[in-house]
């Protein structure tokens, strides 16, 4: 049995056929819905960053308060002061707290997004039901791609959202208990460079194929 073809953006998957390019006047029916689809991708991401540089920032302080109290801590050992203790641990809690909320608002916004790029990749599930009930599912669309290249675009993208959304999720609960040094720089490395995302070839493809970018 022939092994299933992985998707990628830069293939086409229309050897053989004659392409067509959208047109720049009238574009309508299918290809007309796929490039306002494009365009909510495209605003969604603008937004997912916005949201992960203001959580770089609440995470950054958070990180510098917790190392702060470490080092306190560290400098402090083996002297006497249980009750300083107690007192440096409120102070620490009265510090971390309204950062901490302010980080949870940011993932509640971010899961507003991997929303959006979930009711997306439903919506081009049902465009592909549609072409295939009238024989169109081979078709092209856009520059190069069928409604089935649509679809993978839009379900990869929900899905490396939805895992960055998890891990993003987990250290906004986890960071302010930290103990460590190497556990506070992890976690800020963690958010800052996105493990899960790699989005930006994928992005661009769909831009070009619906139109909204030139072909390069």
């Amino acid at each position: 049995m022939a092994e299933s073809e992985q998707f990628s953006p830069c293939k086409s998957p229309a050897q053989g056929k004659e392409f067509k390019k959208p047109s720049q006047h009238s574009v309508t029916g299918h290809l007309r819905k796929l490039k306002d689809m494009a365009a909510d991708v495209h605003n969604t991401l603008e937004k997912w960053e916005s949201f992960n540089a203001k959580g770089s920032s609440i995470l950054s302080d958070i990180v510098n308060t917790r190392l702060e109290y470490i080092y306190q801590q560290s400098s402090e050992e083996g002297e006497e002061g249980g009750d300083k203790n107690k007192i440096d641990i409120v102070s620490l809690s009265s510090k971390l707290d309204p950062k901490c909320d302010a980080l949870h608002q940011v993932c509640q916004s971010m899961e507003g997004a991997v929303t959006k790029l979930a009711s997306l990749a439903s919506t081009a599930r049902g465009l592909h039901s549609l072409c295939q009930h009238r024989d169109e599912a081979d078709d092209i669309l856009g520059v190069t791609w069928t409604i089935h290249n649509f679809v993978e675009a839009f379900k990869a993208l929900h899905s490396m959202y939805a895992k960055e959304l998890h891990l993003k999720t987990e250290i906004a609960k986890t960071v302010a208990l930290a103990e460590t040094r190497e556990s506070l720089m992890f976690y800020s490395a963690a958010w800052m460079h996105q493990p899960y995302i790699d989005s930006q070839m994928m992005v661009k493809a769909v831009l070009m194929e619906t139109g909204h970018q030139p072909v390069t």
